[in-house]
């Protein structure tokens, strides 16, 4: 009769963080990060998704649920950066996209969600140094935003209801132009 030494097996929730065996520290995670949590009616709110990954391939764009709030549309993955995080090196891709909240409260933000694929562990490369891959799901915790009303007392003359710095820039090129020659305007 034979028999294995016993496999000790650690199951998280779906979408956890992805723990690397030989340093018990995530190998793979995902964040979302704001600048705030409390915001006014309107104001443009910047949101990151950060993903942290030992060694992964992207399938697709995270993915944000966003009630209450007008999303902007998510950037490329940033250019990949070097971090290090509870003494593990990671590397750091940010998507970043903007919510504008469209009623007051406190309005939930995420989770956000997004598969990766990631390297069986222990599985031998191939001749070509690929190794054999398995998708997971990747979810950050939810966020709460509140959301106050605009002031009603104090307001500036003038103020229409935007809340926030804005500019805008026009650029035409080129400018020496015969009748008939397309101009091309960048706002």
């Amino acid at each position: 009769m034979l028999a294995t030494l016993p496999l000790q097996v650690k199951i998280g929730p779906s979408g956890s963080a992805v723990i690397n065996p030989a340093t018990g520290q995530p190998a793979v995670f995902l964040k979302l990060v704001v600048p705030k949590t409390e915001i006014y009616l309107g104001e443009v709110l910047p949101v990151e998704v950060q993903l942290y990954v030992q060694e992964g391939r992207l399938v697709r764009l995270p993915e944000l649920p966003a009630v209450g709030f007008t999303l902007g549309k998510m950037s490329d993955p940033s250019p990949v950066s070097q971090v290090v995080v509870n003494h593990q090196s990671y590397n750091l891709v940010s998507f970043k996209t903007i919510a504008t909240p469209v009623k007051t409260g406190p309005l939930p933000l995420g989770p956000a969600t997004m598969p990766l694929n990631i390297p069986v562990p222990n599985s031998r490369p191939d001749i070509f140094g690929n190794r054999q891959q398995r998708q997971i799901n990747l979810a950050t915790d939810p966020l709460t935003i509140r959301v106050l009303p605009l002031p009603a007392q104090n307001v500036p003359p003038g103020f229409s209801g935007a809340v926030g710095y804005y500019s805008l820039n026009v650029a035409a090129a080129p400018t020496n132009l015969g009748v008939g020659d397309p101009i091309t305007v960048r706002v």
